[in-house]
């Protein structure tokens, strides 16, 4: 839907208007570059976007934003434009992040650093991911760590990872750059590496 530019999602323009879905629980928009949601964003717990920055608020979630602001952000295909990000700020509630099958992605937006309530952050398919920043270390919700498939990725912010106190799962995949570099620093300091 290309050309869709407005939905609206509640009876009245009211804060405490009725939502015309209130159930829902999984909100996908997929290449609906124009959509905005009117008067407020969707009450829903995930989120999965893919060339749809406009269904992020623009000024937040107003005075209901306990009740609609989303726990799981899923971007695939196509990465959020500045300005996506720019809203995606508003998005404090966010306990899982998840980049899927994402091009031109070539390390994470400094908006993430918002996600302050980020538990479980997953980066799957994403050729172009190179580094992750150094601000991660920031984000001392982290319970968990996902990569798969980023052949670019070639390290870890070494310094700000140690300041992950609740990092308890760290999975990495088929991430041949990066496996590379650990066997090397495995073998410089211990020695050969046992199979």
């Amino acid at each position: 839907m290309d050309n869709l530019e407005e939905w609206w999602t509640t009876r009245s323009s009211i804060e405490e208007g009725e939502f015309l879905i209130p159930n829902l629980h999984i909100l996908a928009a997929s290449h609906c570059p124009k959509l905005k949601f009117m008067s407020y964003p969707p009450r829903s717990m995930v989120w999965a976007l893919e060339n749809s920055d406009h269904v992020l608020p623009e000024h937040g979630f107003g005075n209901v934003s306990s009740t609609t602001s989303p726990f799981f952000l899923l971007i695939g295909a196509t990465p959020l434009s500045s300005e996506g990000w720019r809203r995606a700020q508003h998005l404090s509630s966010i306990e899982g992040l998840r980049f899927r099958n994402v091009t031109g992605l070539e390390t994470l937006p400094d908006a993430i650093r918002y996600f302050k309530s980020l538990r479980k952050l997953e980066i799957l398919l994403c050729v172009d991911l190179e580094t992750l920043p150094e601000w991660l270390g920031e984000l001392t919700s982290l319970r968990e760590i996902h990569i798969r498939m980023c052949p670019k990725l070639s390290a870890l912010p070494e310094i700000s990872i140690r300041g992950l106190t609740e990092l308890t799962k760290l999975r990495i995949i088929t991430c041949p750059a990066l496996l590379e570099k650990c066997q090397v620093l495995e073998l410089i300091s211990t020695g050969p590496i046992q199979r």
